[in-house]
């Protein structure tokens, strides 16, 4: 096949990134915010592009295509359509939508010109469903996989079926706005307090506390069919005629007045928490129902054993163990970076694919292909900062010994080591650890370092071999969904008290299965801390406090750290205490 630098380019919308593929391997990707440290950017990502380029040693020139995630123009369609047919109501929104779509997206053979002197015969569009397919289903590994994508809108489509064969990509089916699975749940995301596109996952932490009482309301708003297509009352959800004000006063006579953007979720001090949290989990078990009946569909439409899923919803850890558990797929494969993040990979990869034949090796992509610092100056940066409170060691097995011991003792640290991961789960290469096994980890977390809301739950990062032991799971796959903390699992009744810091209420947990082929450095640091204390598991979180993208650079840990109760620091070769020591150890 052609041997092509492409670059791919998310952006203008929500988290802008930037992909750079060389054949069928993806040499680099990165997020914006993990450069310019504003979460979720939305701007050119010029410096993810730096990043890729400089990574593969490739000057602008050099590029063979540029490949944009989605057609500007098809989606400035649906919007003018959208407005038209819902005047006088939609003209509130008509601004703010020119200064999204118009404005913007409609600028990037400028911004490419500018910036690189890419001309614009090198640009190429693909459409914003297609980039999330080609995204998963080009590096899930699978010769042959039914694809599905769902999230809250493209261009016009909200939910496609497609094959995966042989290299290319056939649709098969889709679904088109307003009915959309990805806006009908950021609805009652803003509904019940959180940032749309950003709280999502906070309504599915809320969830668990709540009983789904309000399941047979939202069947009443929401029609779905066998194939899980669905079709919404306009009367009670109007996103499409104003998103800042998505539900209607129909709405609001049905669950009550909109919780405020509040930290402070308290079953015991705030009564109508209650309230919100059954709202959550009513809505959660009703998008589980309906991805699964699309998921189902999706097997009997492509007759395939395999399933490969993208776009944001994809990222709903307990809809996934519903499909795992309940769609009968002999494999299944969840794009680690599965919102528009990860879809310059797949307007990357799947540009290559209609150039030429595109083969699917299990080899094609790791979720660790971001940022990654150079040692030398990381240990020369700390010699500086804090002389006489470092220590850089040449082995990494005397490394990862001391890092456990401290973390056996009760010290919470930031373990940066190798490259980033791509996505929005840090999977041991930049993260906040501590000690699952101790009651008050979860609330020290929560209040000390990361400063968020108290309800929210920690992942566990636990060795194979533990895992199978503690959680409700069964054997790996291959890119198994496991492994990057994409599915939502039970822990096991006798473990549940073992490890209190990482079980949520529900007796469940966002588990990330650690591999020695897949991260050996993260492998032997949980497996020093399990020699220590018996529990070969860590409680793992994001290197980032509220509000604020994941750590990239030294410096950026550098700074998390100062600012936060962190104990020590982990940096490539490099450990960093602060003056205090914990010496406690759990017997």
């Amino acid at each position: 096949m052609m041997n092509l630098p492409i670059l791919g380019i998310s952006g203008y919308f929500h988290d802008s990134s930037a992909a750079l593929i060389k054949g069928d391997r993806v040499l680099a990707c990165a997020e914006e915010e993990r450069f310019t440290r504003i979460k979720h950017d939305s701007s050119f990502p010029s410096h993810a592009i730096d990043f890729c380029l400089s990574y593969a040693g490739l000057h602008p020139s050099q590029i063979s295509y540029v490949a944009f995630y989605e057609k500007p123009f098809l989606k400035l369609d649906r919007i003018f359509e959208g407005i038209i047919s819902g005047y006088p109501l939609t003209m509130k929104s008509f601004s703010q939508s020119m200064r999204n779509v118009g404005r913007k997206d409609l600028m990037i053979y400028d911004d490419l010109n500018k910036n690189y002197s890419i001309p614009n015969t090198k640009v190429r569009f693909l459409q914003h469903h297609f980039s999330h397919a080609a995204g998963a289903f080009f590096t899930s590994g699978f010769k042959d996989s039914a694809i599905l994508t769902v999230d809250g809108v493209g261009e016009y489509a909200t939910m496609t079926i497609s094959l995966g064969r042989a290299g290319k990509i056939e649709p098969c089916c889709e679904m088109r706005f307003p009915d959309s699975v990805g806006l009908l749940y950021s609805v009652f995301t803003a509904f019940c307090g959180f940032e749309v596109n950003e709280g999502e996952y906070k309504l599915m932490g809320m969830s668990s506390y709540g009983e789904p009482k309000f399941k047979e309301q939202i069947y009443k708003m929401v029609k779905i069919y066998d194939d899980g297509s669905i079709l919404i009352d306009r009367d009670y959800i109007n996103y499409h005629l104003n998103p800042s004000k998505p539900f209607s006063k129909k709405f609001i006579s049905v669950f009550g007045p909109p919780r405020g953007e509040r930290s402070d979720f308290n079953l015991i001090k705030n009564r109508s928490d209650q309230q919100f949290a059954n709202v959550a989990a009513s809505i959660q078990e009703v998008v589980e129902e309906i991805i699964l009946k699309m998921a189902i569909h999706a097997r009997q439409l492509t007759g395939c054993k395999n399933l490969c899923l993208s776009g944001g919803v994809a990222l709903n850890g307990k809809a996934n163990q519903r499909i795992r558990r309940e769609a009968k797929y002999d494999g299944m494969y969840v794009q680690p970076a599965a919102g528009d993040s990860g879809a310059s990979i797949g307007a990357a990869l799947g540009l290559a694919s209609i150039l030429t034949e595109l083969k699917c090796p299990p080899k094609v992509y790791s979720a660790y292909s971001g940022y990654s610092n150079d040692p030398t100056q990381v240990e020369a940066f700390f010699n500086v900062h804090e002389s006489g409170k470092t220590k850089t060691y040449q082995k990494t097995d005397d490394l990862v010994k001391v890092a456990a011991d401290k973390l056996s003792r009760g010290q919470v640290g930031g373990w940066v080591r190798g490259r980033a991961e791509f996505g929005p789960r840090a999977l041991g290469n930049r993260s906040i650890l501590a000690d699952p096994s101790r009651h008050e980890m979860k609330d020290t977390v929560n209040a000390k370092i990361k400063f968020r809301e108290l309800f929210r739950p920690f992942a566990p990062s636990a060795l194979d071999f533990y895992a199978s032991e503690a959680f409700e799971i069964g054997p790996l796959q291959l890119n198994d969904p496991l492994e990057y903390m994409l599915q939502v699992v039970k822990v096991k009744a006798d473990y549940q008290a073992k490890l209190p810091a990482i079980t949520h209420i529900d007796g469940t947990a966002r588990l990330q299965v650690v591999t020695k082929k897949r991260n050996p450095d993260y492998y032997s640091l949980i497996r020093a801390f399990g020699d220590l204390t018996g529990v070969y598991c860590l409680l793992n979180t994001s290197f980032n406090l509220k509000g604020e993208p994941i750590v990239n650079s030294h410096i950026d840990a550098y700074k998390t750290f100062l600012s936060c109760g962190l104990d020590f620091l982990v940096c490539e070769n490099t450990l960093i205490t602060k003056k205090y020591e914990s010496t406690k150890r759990l017997s």
